[in-house]
This record gives C-alpha cells, sequence and structure tokens, in this order.
C-alpha cells in the first residue's frame, strides 16, 4: 500500500512574501520544470525543501518513475523525493541570477499582484 505524501500547506500572506523574496529562483524553477511548476507549486516546494518535508508534484513522480524501472510509489518514494526536490531547488539556485527566460520572469510578476496562481504552461 502507497503511503500518502503530505502537501506543505503555505497560506495566502506567506505565499506572496515567499514569491517577492524569491522571485528569480522560482522563475529559474518554472523554466526547468518546462512548466510543471506554477509560482504557487515552486513556492511549496521551496517551503518544503527549508522545512525538510516531502513534497510531491507529477514531474517529481515522474523522474523517480523513470529513475527506478519505471514503477510509480516504489518502497523509498518519500527519500528519493526529498532528494528529487533537493536537486532541483539546487540546481535552480545556482542558476537563478544567469538562466530565466522572460516568459518565466512574466508568470512571476503576473503572479505578484494575484490572490491565485496563473499557469505556467508553455503551450
Amino acid at each position: 500500500m502507497t503511503k500518502v505524501v503530505k502537501r506543505t500547506p503555505v497560506d495566502r500572506m506567506y505565499w506572496k512574501k515567499m514569491l517577492a523574496r524569491y522571485p528569480r529562483l522560482i522563475a529559474c524553477m518554472i523554466e526547468e520544470s518546462l512548466g510543471y511548476f506554477t509560482p504557487h507549486t515552486a513556492v511549496d516546494a521551496i517551503v518544503s525543501y527549508k522545512t525538510d518535508d516531502c513534497w510531491s508534484c507529477e514531474w517529481y513522480a515522474d523522474i523517480d518513475s523513470c529513475q527506478n524501472g519505471g514503477k510509480l510509489f516504489a518502497p523509498g518514494y518519500e527519500e528519493r523525493v526529498k532528494a528529487i526536490n533537493h536537486d532541483v531547488i539546487s540546481e535552480a539556485f545556482k542558476k537563478r541570477k544567469f538562466y530565466y527566460s522572460a516568459r518565466a520572469r512574466q508568470i512571476v510578476q503576473a503572479n505578484l499582484g494575484k490572490n491565485e496562481s496563473i499557469g505556467a504552461a508553455w503551450f
């Protein structure tokens, strides 16, 4: 039986503060994920990284499945997803000053004045 991965809840005020504090990091995470992340889910991932909680999304599940022979939610999933989250945020943090597209920056800027996350799809 698969254990349900809890999602770290982030209230709107905290979400706006994180969005204003880390716009480049969030833009880079959107860019790296090719739109899987929205600004809101990127903030959730950052919060789970900071609190060392397990947080997952479709992209992380897909990465884990590819690294695990196509098996979804195999034993040890939570620890592997924590490692994936750590790797994604570490890579985005290294690149945040230099690497993010104008589209990702526009998505983050558009979300600064909103209460809800605007989608980040590239299509």
